[in-house]
């Protein structure tokens, strides 16, 4: 079950990736085909060498089941969470020191006067 979590949360990690100041839940998941395609593929190529006995005993791995599955998904979710949270906050700085620096600037033209 770890290697699906583990799987889970690399499947999860792309969608964050794919912009460094932008929410993943505002980039169009379509946009970009290949990327959303290969992830897709990862997938079901798991659930394959998972579901797939001759497969599954070759690397030894066992079937799980959906509510497995569904933990593994909820689990690997959260580096989505994360990931984007920390753009929150990142953004947030940002801002914030833009704002000091603007409020400073003006500060030093007034007192300059």
């Amino acid at each position: 079950m770890a290697l699906i979590t583990m799987v889970m949360f690399n499947f999860f990690q792309v969608f964050s990736a794919r912009a460094l100041h932008i929410s993943a839940f505002t980039v169009n998941p379509l946009g970009n085909p290949l990327l959303l395609g290969s992830a897709l593929l990862a997938l079901v190529l798991q659930w394959v060498c998972t579901a797939w006995t001759p497969a599954a005993d070759l690397i030894g791995l066992t079937a799980l089941t959906w509510e497995q599955w569904l933990m593994c998904t909820g689990i690997g979710v959260t580096v989505l969470l994360i990931v984007e949270a920390e753009k929150i906050v990142v953004r947030w700085m940002e801002w914030r020191n833009t704002r000091h620096m603007r409020s400073t600037a003006a500060v030093g033209r007034t007192s300059a006067s």
